[in-house]
C-alpha cells in the first residue's frame, strides 16, 4: 500500500444480514434463465458474457426484505434477477456509483432481454411496481 493512503475499514455483515442473503440467494436455474433471457449479455453494458466472470444481481436488493415476509420471495425470483459482468457488478453492485439513485432502477438494465425492447420495458415495469409496493413513497423511475 503506497505511503499517505489509508486503508478503508471492512464493514462485517451481521449474522440477520447473512442469512437474508442466503435466504434470498438465486438458484442455478433462475442463473441460467436469466443468462438466456439476456441473449448472453451483461444486462447493462451490453457485452458479450461467453468469455467473462457473469455476477447475479438482484435489481430491488435483498437488504429490502423480510424473511418471513411471502411477497418477498419474489426477491430471488428471474424477474428481480439480472447478470452482469464483472465491472459492471463491481460499478453498480459495490460502488453505489450511478445517476439513478443509491440503488440501480430497472432501467438502468437495458439489456435485460436481449435487443427485446419491448420485453424490457414490460419487465421494466412490473419490477417498478414492486418498488411501489415495497417503498411507496419513494417514486420509481419509469422506463422511457
Amino acid at each position: 500500500m503506497p505511503i499517505g493512503k489509508k486503508r478503508k475499514k471492512a464493514v462485517l455483515p451481521t449474522p440477520q444480514n447473512n442469512l437474508q442473503r442466503a435466504e434470498f440467494r438465486f438458484s442455478d436455474t433462475t442463473k441460467h434463465q436469466a443468462f438466456y433471457r439476456q441473449w448472453n449479455r451483461c444486462a447493462y453494458c451490453g457485452a458479450n458474457l461467453i468469455y467473462k466472470m457473469d455476477h447475479a444481481h438482484h435489481v430491488i436488493p435483498v437488504q429490502s426484505g423480510k424473511l418471513n415476509d411471502q411477497h418477498d420471495v419474489f426477491l430471488k425470483s428471474l424477474d428481480n434477477c439480472v447478470i452482469l459482468c464483472e465491472d459492471c457488478h463491481l460499478e453498480i453492485g459495490h460502488s453505489g456509483n450511478f445517476t439513478k439513485g443509491p440503488v440501480a432502477m430497472p432501467v438502468t438494465f437495458p439489456y435485460s432481454h436481449g435487443q427485446e425492447k419491448e420485453a424490457h420495458k414490460t419487465w421494466s415495469q412490473q419490477l417498478n411496481a414492486q418498488w411501489k409496493r415495497k417503498f411507496p413513497n419513494l417514486l420509481a423511475i419509469e422506463t422511457p
